[in-house]
C-alpha cells in the first residue's frame, strides 16, 4: 500500500470512529438523558476508551453542538430536496411533508433538535437566520412570504410569523406524537401519513383561499 494509499485509511477509519461516537451518544442523549450521559458511559458504548473520544471532541457539549449542527444540517437537506415547486402552497405542503418524513425517520435526532430545551443560540449561530440556503425554517419562511404577496391566504392572517409559527407547531405535534405514543395501547393511533396530510389540509384550507385537500 502507498502512502497515500495508507493515510486515506486511517481518514476513513477516523471518520467512521467519529461517526460511530456521534451515534451512540445521540441515543444515549435521548435514553438517558443530556446530564445523565457521560463521555465514559459513550466510551463504554461503543468499547473504547474515554481517551479516545477525547481526541474527537473536547467535552460532551462540543460533541452534542456537533450532532445537532449535522442533525439541523440534514433536515436542510430534506426540505430543500422537493425540488422547485412554483405554488407557494403546494410548497408549503411539500415542506410539511418533507419535515414530518424526517422527524418519524430519524426519531433519536428529532427528540435532541425539538424535544428538549436549548442553549441561547452564539452570534455565529445567528448568522444563518433566514438564509434558505442553510436555514430550513426560511425555507418555509419564504413560502408563505409568497404565498402573502399572491394573496393565497386568508385577508384575516397577514402575520408572516403567526403563519409560519403556527403551521411548525401542526406538524411538529404530529411527528411528537408518533414519536412518544407510537407503541401506546391507550390510542389506536391512525396510519401516520394519513395522519400527516390530515394536518396539513386543515392547516392549508384553514388558514388559505378555497385550497383543495392533498
Amino acid at each position: 500500500m502507498t502512502i497515500v494509499g495508507i493515510v486515506e485509511r486511517k481518514e476513513r477509519e477516523k471518520e467512521e470512529l467519529r461517526r460511530k461516537i456521534m451515534t451512540a451518544a445521540r441515543k444515549l442523549f435521548v435514553e438517558q438523558g443530556i446530564e445523565n450521559t457521560s463521555i465514559r458511559k459513550i466510551a463504554e458504548a461503543i468499547e473504547y476508551s474515554p481517551t479516545v473520544i477525547y481526541l474527537h471532541f473536547p467535552d460532551k457539549e462540543s460533541l452534542l453542538q456537533e450532532i445537532c449542527r449535522e442533525d439541523f444540517a440534514a433536515l436542510h437537506a430534506a426540505e430543500a430536496s422537493i425540488g422547485r415547486i412554483d405554488d407557494p402552497v403546494q410548497k408549503i405542503r411539500a415542506i410539511g411533508m418533507a419535515y414530518m418524513k424526517f422527524g418519524v425517520e430519524h426519531p433519536e435526532q428529532y427528540q435532541l433538535m425539538f424535544m428538549r430545551r436549548h442553549a441561547p443560540p452564539t452570534a455565529d449561530d445567528l448568522k444563518e437566520r433566514g438564509d434558505p440556503t442553510c436555514d430550513g425554517y426560511a425555507i418555509l419562511e419564504h413560502a408563505v412570504q409568497d404565498a402573502l404577496q399572491q394573496g393565497r391566504i386568508r385577508p384575516e392572517y397577514r402575520d408572516l410569523s403567526l403563519i409560519c409559527q403556527t403551521l411548525w407547531a401542526g406538524v411538529h405535534g404530529t411527528v411528537a406524537i408518533e414519536i412518544t405514543m407510537k407503541s401506546n395501547p391507550w390510542i389506536q393511533l391512525e396510519d401516520f401519513e394519513v395522519r400527516a396530510r390530515t394536518m396539513l389540509d386543515v392547516l392549508i384550507r384553514g388558514m388559505c383561499n378555497n385550497e383543495p385537500s392533498s
